[in-house]
């Protein structure tokens, strides 16, 4: 094994179907990173057994609650439970503000003091490629929030593997490049019929489709709608050729 993606949350904002909020466990060479970090995604890596303390990196694809409002937990959790290493917030302009506001209004004296940590912030900048604690990443437009909020999807380079992560997102020009050659597409699935033009649905779907024939593909940020018309979005993937899973809270995917 490589590198290794577990679905920590699956479900949309709404918690569709029961399911945790969006964060993906990266697991690789270069040390154990969360791309996006929810509401639920602290409690999920305990059902695991998993360290958060292992956790060197988080990679927000953008400021949604859904993607990054579990990221207080994370900091208490190395300031009172589990003593930790240096971490890194890295995610769209303005990420530090946001998340300290947040961290506050949960724990108001949380940076009352020094944190027994290194605590450090980085900028996406669209387009240009930065490290991040030994993963290449590589940021790029989404189309799902209005300026001056912006979302990104991500690609990741480490050990010779790349993984993509559409984070939320409609349809744009950008997705295809976003995706790449990647080893494994992470693609949000938030719709079906709906017709809102800032989450991927049916009509998305089969545009992507025919482009992904032999990769990867698991679908998540699943919403009720979605979840609802799982057989037809496995039909669709199956006759374009492509080796799709609908995910799921813990699923692993071993690369």
């Amino acid at each position: 094994m490589r590198s290794a993606v577990t679905l920590l949350g699956s479900g949309d904002a709404f918690n569709a179907g029961g399911r945790g909020h969006s964060c993906y466990l990266v697991e690789d060479a270069a040390g154990a990173c969360a791309v996006d970090f929810g509401a639920t995604a602290l409690g999920a890596l305990k059902r695991l057994g998993k360290s958060a303390a292992a956790i060197g990196s988080v990679l927000l694809t953008h400021l949604h609650g859904d993607h990054f409002a579990g990221l207080p937990f994370l900091f208490i959790e190395g300031l009172y439970r589990e003593p930790r290493g240096p971490l890194i917030i890295a995610g769209p302009p303005g990420v530090e503000e946001r998340v300290r506001t947040l961290a506050a209004a949960c724990y108001r004296d949380i940076f009352g003091q020094p944190l027994p940590f290194e605590l450090r912030f980085v900028e996406w900048q669209a387009d240009r490629a930065v490290d991040v604690a030994g993963r290449r990443v590589v940021p790029l437009p989404a189309h799902h929030q209005d300026l001056p909020e912006r979302s990104y999807s991500l690609r990741l380079a480490s050990g010779g593997i790349t993984l993509a992560f559409t984070g939320d997102t409609g349809w744009s020009d950008r997705l295809a490049e976003a995706i790449g050659d990647a080893d494994l597409l992470v693609a949000e699935c938030s719709l079906w019929d709906d017709g809102y033009d800032r989450h991927l649905g049916r009509a998305d779907w089969e545009r992507l489709l025919p482009s992904l024939r032999g990769r990867r593909v698991v679908a998540a940020h699943l919403g009720e709608e979605a979840l609802a018309h799982q057989r037809d979005l496995l039909a669709l993937a199956a006759a374009s050729g492509v080796d799709l899973t609908v995910g799921q809270d813990f699923l692993r995917v071993e690369l």
